[in-house]
């Protein structure tokens, strides 16, 4: 997802390729959001068996709240510029890949095996 995001924020900024690259890029990105959206659920879960109601519930909550505030940020160049989604589709992967990183680290996550 993040390669598929640099190269999305790299055609938009030189505007060079158009959409024989974007829209593959975007498939890209979606291809891999189709598997981290689903995992994530399941891993978070996973955890909570007993309650997995009210886990399910917390996580669509987060994932509602979380849309609603990024949604408006890439909208933010209007309609004649692309820059900010692009931009906003490749600091979130990275974002969360340097969460799971640190988490891993300090032993907070840990994969169920």
């Amino acid at each position: 997802m993040v390669t598929a995001g640099a190269a999305l924020l790299a055609v938009i900024v030189s505007g060079a390729l158009g959409l024989v690259v974007v829209i593959p890029s975007m498939v890209v990105f979606m291809f891999g959001w189709g598997f981290v959206g689903p995992s994530a659920m399941g891993l978070g879960l996973h955890r909570y068996p007993q309650s997995a109601g009210a886990a399910s519930a917390l996580l669509g909550t987060v994932q509602y709240i979380t849309a609603a505030v990024i949604a408006p940020l890439a909208g933010l160049g209007g309609t004649a510029d692309a820059v900010p989604m692009a931009l906003l589709m490749l600091m979130l992967p990275i974002g969360a890949l340097g969460i799971r990183l640190l988490t891993a680290e300090a032993g907070v996550m840990s994969v169920p095996t």
